[in-house]
């Protein structure tokens, strides 16, 4: 575990402000009792689609960017435990240095359907809307969330995922032919 992994207990808000000014700016998505939502933070200012947040409720939040995430999980009394990961691994008990790395690309449910200010709507029958911070999307293009894994190997030469760490979302054109 590299010293910036390390863990700590704080707020969620505090944690943000740690993470704007060693980490920059960022997107995340929080999960809270009532909804799943995305967020940016932007010159310390933590924005979700409908303007400014609270974070009261939130149980446990993801925010990234290309260098760093932040990975925050309530504990007790609007306390939680906090890890900055930096590029590489959290994981303490790895049994060799990693293995390997591989990005991956993963396609978020729905197809576009409505940019304002910064954010782009997805929208699917069966999850309903969702708001992310990505500016600009066509809406003939898919919306993915660029993320890296990171492999370990064990003494039996078994190798496993030991860590994922998300860098960002983007968007691209994509055919959907149906195939027989």
């Amino acid at each position: 575990m590299t010293e910036d992994a390390a863990q700590h207990m704080s707020t969620l808000e505090h944690a943000l402000e740690k993470f704007a000014r060693c980490g920059g700016d960022a997107i995340g998505y929080c999960y809270s009792p009532c909804e799943a939502f995305w967020i940016r933070l932007q010159a310390g200012q933590v924005t979700r689609y409908t303007g400014r947040v609270d974070l009261c409720d939130v149980f446990e939040a993801r925010v990234f960017n290309a260098a760093k995430e932040l990975r925050w999980v309530h504990r007790s009394k609007g306390s939680g435990r906090v890890a900055i990961v930096p590029d590489g691994c959290s994981e303490n008990r790895q049994p060799k240095p990693f293995h390997e790395h591989k990005t991956i690309e993963r396609l978020l449910w729905g197809s576009v359907a409505d940019t304002h200010d910064g954010w782009t709507s997805v929208y699917s029958p069966r999850y309903g809307t969702a708001h992310l911070p990505l500016p600009g999307v066509a809406k003939s293009e898919r919306v993915y969330l660029r993320s890296v894994e990171y492999t370990v190997e064990d003494q039996y030469g078994n190798v496993r995922v030991a860590d994922l760490r998300h860098l960002e979302l983007f968007a691209k054109e994509e055919s959907f032919e149906r195939q027989r």
